[in-house]
């Protein structure tokens, strides 16, 4: 969900001129939508989002459960065990 809000926001996604203040924060209004949608079907017990625009962190958000059937939320700062998927997905999100 991370390199999804990079795509939204990223220069290649939009030029620099059309990147308003109004655009960002309909895409980022977007973004949550589908974040608590992706939460609600069951696809994932939680995730969380961070997006940086030119240099600034403009959302960050955690939804959904940390782990599936327990109490504990997920919030900005969760760490998630993502095992030996880490290398590739760092690498595609670089």
């Amino acid at each position: 969900m991370a390199f999804i809000a990079v795509m939204v926001l990223s220069p290649q996604a939009a030029s620099a001129d059309s990147l308003t203040p109004d655009r960002i924060t309909a895409a980022l209004s977007k973004l949550e939508l589908l974040a608590e949608g992706v939460v609600a079907d069951g696809a994932v017990p939680g995730l969380a989002i961070g997006v940086v625009h030119d240099d600034r962190v403009v959302f960050l958000r955690g939804f959904g459960r940390r782990e599936a059937g327990k109490p504990e939320t997920v919030d900005a700062d969760t760490v998630f065990q993502i095992a030996s998927l880490s290398k590739p997905v760092s690498a595609t999100i670089v």
